[in-house]
């Protein structure tokens, strides 16, 4: 049963202590930055990013961002050298000495982009559509579509995937549809190649995220602590946040503790 997180906090520090090393991933939109109505004015709030730089520095944390934007994109926004990120929902991966793209999502952009391309011409009529070609993967946001569109919509893209030959599937994030590869690979798969190509399989797992596509990396890392954003009564996390605005007051409680156990490392060096 999922459990509200700031009511689990006293298990969650237990954990953390008796980890040999915590990695932190966090999904970007709806996470690190609130949701809004342009995907281009997206950003991350200072106080954030400070939490992020301090817990970057600690010898008992590693950071990763794992985003549906793409790795520049994703990079120019979080502007932090030296840790991992992951565009494209996971197919796209690059930072702390790791480069990976997917095999097949790389085999598809050509497809990918023709898909694309065809549906800006069969929806040029629906008004507030904004199309998002990222290169691996790519967005549809509706934000801004009438709610009488879209449903007419959901068909004509359903369609167009679907004739596509099996090479590409759908997900839903807030408001946006995402074309992205059909194969087993998706940001739970991500999370856990960073885990083993940073030799870091013994590390505790913190995932936070969002949407739909955070739900594979719920699953895929059972083991960890993982974080749903947003109430909902359906998602594999074990905890969750009421809000994005509650993303922050966590991480600082994460540097809090980081540093209470450093302290208490010290203490037990000095006892000695």
């Amino acid at each position: 049963m999922t459990q509200l997180l700031f009511h689990r906090l006293a298990d969650i520090a237990e954990r953390v202590r008796r980890a040999r090393h915590t990695f932190l991933f966090l999904d970007f939109d709806g996470t690190l930055s609130p949701i809004v109505n342009e995907p281009a004015a997206a950003s991350m709030p200072n106080d954030t990013k400070r939490c992020l730089e301090d817990l970057f520095r600690s010898e008992r944390f590693s950071l990763s961002i794992v985003s549906g934007r793409g790795l520049r994109d994703l990079r120019q926004r979080v502007e932090l050298e030296g840790i991992v990120y992951a565009g494209d929902y996971g197919f796209a991966i690059s930072g702390a000495g790791l480069h990976f793209v997917h095999p097949r999502a790389l085999e598809r952009v050509h497809r990918l982009r023709e898909l694309i391309y065809f549906l800006e011409q069969r929806l040029r009529g629906i008004c507030g559509l904004q199309f998002e070609y990222k290169w691996l993967t790519a967005s549809i946001h509706y934000r801004k579509v009438r709610e009488g569109e879209r449903e007419a919509l959901h068909a004509i893209v359903e369609q167009a995937v679907a004739s596509a030959g099996g090479l590409f599937g759908m997900a839903h994030a807030p408001e946006s549809i995402v074309i992205r590869p059909r194969t087993n690979w998706h940001k739970g798969s991500a999370a856990n190649y960073i885990l083993q190509a940073t030799g870091r399989n013994d590390a505790l797992p913190i995932y936070i995220g969002d949407d739909a596509t955070d739900e594979d990396a719920f699953i895929a890392l059972e083991g960890g602590v993982t974080i749903k954003v947003g109430l909902t009564t359906s998602t594999a996390a074990h905890y969750q946040l009421e809000h994005q605005n509650a993303v922050t007051p966590f991480l600082s409680w994460l540097v809090d503790l980081d540093g209470a156990c450093s302290e208490e490392i010290e203490m037990r060096g000095k006892a000695r």
